[in-house]
């Protein structure tokens, strides 16, 4: 990558207040502040590469590491932390879309310092992705009581975003109306039902609250079909300022959680059928907030959350295939000794169907 693109990439994060007057920082405000924008560009870049985006989204692994936050030794001047977006060390990793990240997240921090809602939602039409890349920025900000404030810059010292000052814009950009729903799925535990209200109580996990979910008249025998403690509830999804769910207005599908083992006989990839040599059986869990399935291999460096089984299956068979593309059919010489582990693995456990 050209240096020039790189400087692109260099920001800093200043400190500033009277705490910070030794050049220090307290760990937690530190901490805070990095894990915030790590998420908001986490969530840029799975939006870039297409990635379906759900509640409480995790991030996928290749994601995760191409759109790291590397932090660069500290500074002094109140409390200077220099930091790149993305990761270019991997080969395989693509530099131009970590530039693309770059800019498209340099061009939400001027919108937002701008405060031009209209910029803010042309570069981020979907609440989805809005919500927690702006929720996220907003936790950049110490607590008030700290004496701490923070200023995100260009290395040459340009005020690109300072959260305190944006927290009110934010809360203001965040207050979406009810047409903002936006279809997902919900888990949690069925507490009770109206059936002349045609609505269901249901517990969701990650925030303990109860949410109140409203369905047609068609939906009710998928009710009847899934009388189990915890089920999938598919539907428009009103979210709160925070991005989690707050009600279910329509409800689309109910579902059960399935559980049972993911067993892989075969795949595709371009024109080419996959076969396993022997059928290969990956555990299903679901992640701690009880909202996805998930299927971790260490084997084969997969790791996938999904919000329901249809998906789980849908990106595991994206997933073979990328590793496949990527890795087994790689050349040695263009790949790491960690990747060269993998392409071995996929060879070892798949040939291609006569």
């Amino acid at each position: 990558m050209a240096q020039d693109e790189q400087y692109d990439r260099e920001l800093q994060l200043l400190f500033g207040g009277k705490p910070t007057d030794g050049h220090v920082v307290p760990t937690s405000v530190l901490t805070q502040a990095l894990q915030s924008l790590q998420r908001a560009v986490h969530i840029l870049g799975m939006r870039h590469e297409g990635k379906d985006v759900r509640q409480r989204m995790r991030i996928s692994a290749d994601v995760e590491l191409r759109y790291a936050v590397l932090c660069k030794l500290p500074e002094p001047g109140s409390y200077i932390s220099p930091i790149i977006i993305g990761d270019t060390s991997q080969t395989l990793f693509d530099g131009a879309a970590i530039m693309a990240v770059t800019k498209e997240f340099k061009d939400l921090l001027a919108a937002v310092n701008e405060q031009d809602a209209v910029k803010v939602r042309s570069i981020l039409p979907d609440p989805v992705y809005r919500t927690p890349v702006l929720s996220a920025l907003a936790k950049m900000a110490p607590p008030k009581r700290s004496g701490i404030v923070v200023d995100l810059q260009t290395r040459g010292g340009r005020s690109l975003f300072a959260p305190a000052k944006a927290s009110k814009f934010v809360e203001h950009v965040l207050e979406r109306p009810i047409t903002d729903a936006t279809v997902t799925t919900v888990t949690g535990r069925l507490i009770g039902i109206d059936f002349s209200g045609r609505a269901l109580r249901l517990h969701y996990p990650p925030t303990r609250r109860e949410l109140t979910c409203y369905y047609h008249e068609a939906v009710e025998e998928m009710l009847l079909d899934n009388p189990r403690e915890f089920i999938q509830v598919v539907g428009q999804v009103v979210l709160d300022r925070d991005g989690e769910p707050e009600k279910i207005i329509e409800v689309e599908r109910i579902l059960e959680v399935d559980l049972s083992p993911f067993i892989v006989t075969n795949f595709i990839s371009g024109n080419k059928v996959l076969r396993a040599r022997r059928p290969i059986t990956f555990s299903v869990t679901l992640d701690e907030s009880v909202q996805y399935h998930c299927i971790e291999s260490g084997e084969f460096g997969i790791d996938i959350i999904a919000s329901t089984r249809e998906e789980l299956e849908h990106d595991m068979q994206q997933e073979l295939d990328m590793l496949w593309r990527q890795y087994a059919q790689e050349q040695d010489d263009k790949l790491t000794e960690s990747a060269r582990t993998l392409k071995l693995a996929m060879l070892e456990a798949f040939e291609v169907a006569q």
